[in-house]
């Protein structure tokens, strides 16, 4: 289902749900777990999403069908 929304929105020039931006705030998400576990629990701070204050999440798309 993921796939076929990001060929969608490569066929239609549309930016996807998941564009590298997320992509890369997973991945610092990741990064900072596996810090936090090598380091016993430590906090790990990650610099706020710009504009997002604080957080990231996907945009709800009231055109894709809901199970």
């Amino acid at each position: 289902r993921q796939c076929e929304a990001f060929f969608d929105a490569v066929k239609t020039r549309e930016t996807p749900l998941s564009d590298g931006e997320c992509g890369l705030k997973v991945i610092q998400v990741l990064d900072a777990s596996d810090q936090s576990i090598k380091n016993n629990g430590k906090k790990i701070y990650l610099k706020p999403a710009s504009g997002s204050g604080g957080f990231f999440s996907h945009a709800f798309d009231r055109r894709r069908k809901r199970n």
